[in-house]
C-alpha cells in the first residue's frame, strides 16, 4: 500500500521538474496510507486529506484555524458515522472494521470512542510522519548534501537517514510527564506527582552518548540504526535516539512511521534525477508555526530535479 500510494503522489508532480516537498509529498503520503488502512473509499481520499490538514492546523493556536478545524472534524464525523454503523454489523478486513468489533472484557468501544481513535491515528500517525519526511529531506539537501547522494545510490540507507534525523532533529523535542515517586537529582529532589518536562532533543545531543552530537551523519557508528524498542537497550550496545519516547509511553506507531518514511523517500529518490534545492538558502526547521499543530518542520521545502527524457 505504501509503495502504491507513494507512486501515485509522485505521479502528480514528476513532470514538473520541481516539488514543494512539505505540501505536495510529505503531507500527502502518510494520511493517504491511513485512509486506506481504515478502508475509506479511494474516491474520497482527497477530501479526507483536506479534512486532515484543517484538523492539524486547528491544533495550533486558535482563531480561524480552530474554527476551520472544528468544521473539518464535524464534517469528518458526519462522514464516518454511517461507516461505523455498517462495519459494526458487517465488518471487513480494514482497520476501521477491526476497531469497531474489538472487545475487551466483552465490551466494544462506543461510536464516540471509535471516532476518538481515528482522530488519534490522524494526529499521531499522520502529522508526525509527514514532518519526519520533510525534516529528513531538509537535512539531506541543506545540512549534508554529500549524504543525499549516498541514499540515492543505496536506498537501504534511508532507514539510517530516518534514524539519524530522529536523533538530530526529531519532530517532537520535549514531552511532559508526572513523576511517580521522589527523584533525587543534583543535590535536589523532584517531588512525587510533580510535573516535569523531558527535553528529548537535549538527550539526543548528549556528548556522553554520541560523538560529535551536533553533526548530522547518517553513517555514524555510535547510534543504533535498527528498529526501535521501548526499553532503549539494544544488543549491539549502542545508544538509541529518544525521538519516540521511552518506556511505558513509547510510541505505538513507530514501526509504521519508519516504514512509511523510508519507503516513500526511496520511491521519490528513485524516480527523480539530480535532485537539488531550488533555493540556495533556507530558513531551516522552525519552531511550531501558528497552524502547524505543534510539531517542528520546515514551513516549505522546494526541490528541483531534471525531468525524465
Amino acid at each position: 500500500m505504501i509503495h502504491q500510494i507513494s507512486d501515485e503522489v509522485i505521479d502528480k508532480f514528476i513532470d514538473d521538474g520541481e516539488v514543494e516537498i512539505v505540501k505536495q509529498f510529505a503531507s500527502q503520503v502518510p494520511i493517504r496510507v491511513i485512509s486506506n488502512m481504515l478502508g475509506l473509499p479511494r474516491e474520497d481520499e482527497d477530501t479526507f486529506v483536506e479534512w486532515y490538514q484543517a484538523l492539524i492546523a486547528g491544533l495550533g493556536f486558535g482563531g480561524e484555524h480552530l474554527t476551520a478545524g472544528l468544521k473539518a472534524r464535524n464534517d469528518m464525523w458526519d462522514y464516518i458515522d454511517p461507516l461505523i454503523a455498517e462495519r459494526s454489523k458487517n465488518p471487513g478486513e480494514d482497520l476501521l472494521s477491526r476497531i469497531c468489533v474489538a472487545e475487551m472484557n466483552g465490551s466494544r468501544m462506543t461510536p464516540e470512542e471509535i471516532k476518538g481513535f481515528v482522530a488519534l491515528l490522524l494526529a499521531a500517525g499522520g502529522d508526525t510522519t509527514e514532518k519526519a519526511i520533510a525534516n529528513m529531506w531538509y537535512h539531506l539537501m541543506y545540512t549534508r548534501p554529500d549524504q543525499l547522494q549516498d541514499v540515492i545510490d543505496n536506498e537501504g540507507l534511508w532507514e539510517d537517514a530516518f534514524t539519524e534525523m530522529m536523533r538530530y532533529d526529531p519532530v517532537v523535542h520535549a514531552q511532559f510527564r508526572y513523576t511517580t515517586r521522589e527523584i533525587p537529582m543534583h543535590n535536589d529532589v523532584i517531588p512525587e506527582r510533580a510535573g516535569v518536562i523531558l527535553y528529548l532533543g537535549a538527550g539526543n545531543r548528549d556528548e556522553r552518548a554520541f560523538k560529535d552530537p551536533d553533526t548530522f551523519d547518517i553513517h555514524r557508528d555510535d547510534l543504533h540504526m535498527g528498529k526501535e524498542n521501548r526499553s532503549g537497550r539494544y544488543k549491539d550496545g549502542k545508544n538509541g535516539h529518544l525521538g519516540f519516547g521511552i518506556g511505558q509511553h513509547f510510541c505505538m506507531g513507530y514501526a509504521m512511521a519508519r516504514q512509511e518514511s523510508a519507503i516513500a523517500c526511496s520511491k521519490l529518490a528513485a524516480r527523480i534525477n539530480n535532485p537539488r534545492p531550488k533555493h540556495a538558502k533556507h530558513a531551516g526547521i522552525s519552531s511550531p508555526s501558528i497552524d502547524s499543530g505543534g510539531f517542528r518542520t520546515p514551513a516549505e521545502l522546494w526541490m528541483e530535479f531534471d525531468k525524465n527524457p
